[in-house]
């Protein structure tokens, strides 16, 4: 095997220790090595042609704060809003990005040594895992913005305001945004779409941007805003979709977890 293919990163976080290994990637036409999303393709499939060596060496390790997840446990429904108890890393090229909870912020990492080559700040949690695509890289904050910066500098192009104003408010013990952003955003041909607001009766917005200029090629602004039956024993009220967790793009389809 290539020396590339025989890298293997490891990141310590706190007590748990998650193992990262370069995998293939999807539309972008990355390397091979490259896992540019979470469960590395628009559909979430967690399937690389990549094949890993059976013996694996430790190359380095890094440190990382516990993160600090939205909700606390919920005992009734085991992995009920778990979409942010862990470092959720992808990788491209010579890089490894790395989301926080914790500091709000994405630092990308050297891939050969674990150096810090750069960390960008944005004004609330960064819950869900970015997208690396082409030389750029995608996430969503809790101050309700997608943001995309330069791979290589960590430098912003541009970002991207899901929610109608910069109201704040409390939310999981952090001012946040109104509408704060927890649809993990997902590219495909070249479309990224994500997801802000979470709360159905104040307006959920689901969106499909162009991923090189930031353009609005659609919107949803009107399915939360359904009256529905809701799970209170005959209770009725405005409820639907409450985006926190990833999107995943299909050829016709959109799907949305909540």
């Amino acid at each position: 095997m290539s020396k590339r293919k025989t890298r293997f990163t490891r990141l310590v976080l706190t007590a748990m220790a998650v193992t990262l290994a370069g995998a293939g990637t999807l539309a972008s036409a990355a390397e091979e090595t490259d896992w540019p999303m979470w469960r590395y393709d628009a559909a979430r499939s967690a399937d690389t042609p990549l094949e890993l060596e059976e013996d694996l060496h430790l190359q380095w390790v890094r440190e990382l704060p516990e993160p600090k997840r939205a909700w606390p446990h919920q005992w009734d429904d085991r992995g009920k809003l778990d979409f942010d108890i862990s470092y959720t890393p992808v990788v491209m090229g010579e890089r490894i990005f790395v989301p926080s909870n914790v500091t709000d912020s994405v630092t990308a990492y050297n891939i050969e040594d674990g150096a810090e080559e750069w960390r960008f700040y944005t004004d609330g949690p960064v819950r869900v895992a970015p997208v690396a695509w082409e030389d750029k890289v995608y996430f969503v904050s809790d101050d309700g913005h997608l943001y995309c910066v330069d791979a290589e500098s960590g430098e912003q192009l541009w970002n991207f305001q899901g929610g109608p104003s910069d109201e704040r408010l409390l939310g999981n013990e952090r001012i946040i945004n109104f509408w704060g952003a927890r649809g993990g955003p997902v590219i495909r041909d070249d479309t990224v779409y994500f997801a802000a607001g979470f709360w159905p009766l104040h307006g959920v917005f689901v969106y499909a941007l162009d991923a090189e200029s930031g353009d609005v090629e659609w919107v949803n602004d009107t399915t939360s805003s359904d009256y529905v039956p809701l799970p209170h024993g005959g209770a009725y009220g405005f409820g639907g979709l409450s985006p926190q967790g990833y999107l995943a793009a299909g050829e016709d389809d959109l799907v949305i977890s909540g």
